[in-house]
């Protein structure tokens, strides 16, 4: 067993794990690419005037833009992310960490398409998730370590929704699983990207997998 595990057979081992964990990695975002574009295929996209036809917790897109009626929680965020920079060893291991979300109920628009009925929505929950947000904003010129980043969203933005209707109050509400920062397009061939991006990184970290197993196989027998 001490023999497997040096010199030339420690590192193809070590290799084949770092690329069998790479394929696995590019292989599930490539997966969840693939389900968030059935899932638009399957959920409807409600207007102003199907949302109110629209049966009580169906799941449901909207295309929104933030209204004008919601608080300013720091500068124009009305929904934001907080990140710190950390510098690592080397320049590669330099990083954008997650610190915090303030993420409130907010009030959101959607109109008929024509842009003659629009319709205000209340998001009811706290804590949805924040997806591509438009504005990156940070109080240092220059990045370094400790350097703050808040991305979110101000009003006006536009927003796409994903989540389940509300009729527990007279007001229309809805509860919010994310918000992406664009149109339904936009989410669309950003997925399509990430598909064909992941997976054509999936099928080649799993090729180099097999070539690698095929090498040691042949050096051992």
């Amino acid at each position: 067993m001490r023999g497997f595990f040096s010199g030339e057979n420690s590192a193809f081992f070590i290799g084949g794990i770092i690329v069998a964990f790479l394929a696995m990695v590019t292989c599930f975002a490539a997966i969840g690419a693939h389900q968030a574009l059935q899932r638009v295929e399957t959920t409807p996209l409600l207007d102003s005037i199907i949302f109110f036809d629209t049966p009580d917790q169906t799941q449901a897109f909207l295309e929104s833009r933030i209204s004008e009626r919601n608080e300013i929680m720091f500068r124009d965020f009305v929904a934001y992310e907080i990140y710190h920079y950390e510098e690592g060893t080397d320049e590669d291991d330099d990083e954008w960490v997650f610190d915090e979300r303030i993420a409130p109920p907010i009030w959101i628009e959607i109109d008929d398409g024509q842009n003659e009925r629009v319709e205000r929505i209340r998001l009811i929950n706290r804590n949805y998730d924040l997806t591509a947000p438009p504005v990156d904003w940070s109080p240092d010129e220059t990045i370094r370590d400790g350097s703050l980043s808040y991305q979110g969203f101000r009003k006006g933005d536009q927003a796409l929704i994903f989540g389940r209707i509300q009729r527990q109050a007279e007001d229309p509400q809805f509860e919010a699983d994310w918000i992406y920062g664009g149109t339904m397009n936009d989410y669309i061939s950003d997925q399509r990207v990430t598909r064909l991006i992941t997976g054509g990184l999936s099928l080649l970290f799993s090729g180099i997998f097999i070539i690698l197993i095929i090498i040691f196989i042949r050096k051992r027998f």
